[in-house]
């Protein structure tokens, strides 16, 4: 008999047992004490806002000042370091600037420049790994990857003198490498730069140089061109970002284009088009 009470309180204490965890498994996760959600960070958590930036297209083809403008050319953005467009009346836009060295301006009617605005973020090493490729629709593609000098050197202008600092210091760096279309020839071109890190990040913005007060601006200059002879339609790197030419120091007007990320978009801003992260 005393035996029989002990293994009707076990079955009851088991019985009780089985129905505390059928009750917890019924729980939904975020009523469970003691377990907080963690929950990743978005990519625009994870790239800090720039700033604005305000771009201006044409939305049919029209002449202004010097410049024959074709429907959907981009005419000018808020990261060009030396134009500008500015409010002139209720009909017209002002486009101004002082590229020659002179001040330049002309109008622009409202009625055939479409004005889209963008917000401008940090890009991550994070968000790129060894290599992010982005594709326009028009089917270019830019690249930013990592790179070895594969025993390469940097040298002067004409290619006399090593520059041995800047051989070392870029002997392994991110690559910007951007397929674009001229908007005057209509001919797909190459604009490739090697690219710096700061503070965290891979360095696509920095102060205006002409200290307008626009804080950070996106833009890339040319500071690096292939050895003479390799030619500016073809690579620098192979598919792995090995270097395969020795790298000689601009000594022209160095051409530049204007870039951001676009976190909201996973996208990058070239020049005025959107390129799509495909990778």
């Amino acid at each position: 008999m005393k035996l029989r009470k002990q293994t009707l309180l076990m079955t009851a204490v088991l019985i009780l047992a089985m129905a505390s965890c059928v009750n917890n498994s019924n729980e939904k996760p975020s009523e469970a004490k003691d377990t907080p959600v963690v929950e990743k960070p978005s990519i625009q958590e994870q790239a800090p806002v720039v700033g604005p930036l305000t771009a201006y297209y044409a939305t049919e083809d029209f002449n202004a000042g010097y410049f024959e403008y074709k429907k959907g050319q981009l005419i000018c953005d808020s990261n060009d370091p030396i134009n500008r467009i500015v409010e002139n009346d209720a009909d017209n836009y002002k486009y101004e600037g002082d590229d020659t060295g002179e001040y330049y301006s002309w109008l622009l009617p409202k009625s055939k420049v479409e004005k889209k605005t963008f917000t401008m973020n940090q890009l991550t090493p994070q968000n790129v790994g060894n290599k992010a490729v982005f594709v326009s629709s028009d089917g270019c593609t830019a690249k930013i990857f990592w790179s070895n000098i594969n025993g390469h050197q940097y040298y002067n202008y004409d290619g006399s003198e090593e520059n041995w600092r800047e051989t070392e210091r870029l002997s392994e760096c991110y690559v910007l490498s951007v397929e674009l279309i001229s908007a005057w020839s209509g001919e797909k071109y190459l604009f490739e730069e090697q690219l710096e890190e700061k503070q965290g990040f891979i360095k696509l913005f920095a102060e205006d140089p002409y200290g307008r007060d626009h804080g950070l601006v996106g833009f890339v200059v040319e500071k690096w061109l292939n050895k003479e002879g390799w030619g500016y339609a073809k690579t620098a790197y192979d598919e792995s970002g090995k270097l395969l030419v020795d790298q000689w120091e601009c000594a022209d007007i160095p051409e530049y284009i204007s870039i951001a990320y676009i976190a909201d978009l996973d996208a990058l801003y070239i020049e005025g088009d959107l390129y799509l992260r495909k990778l």
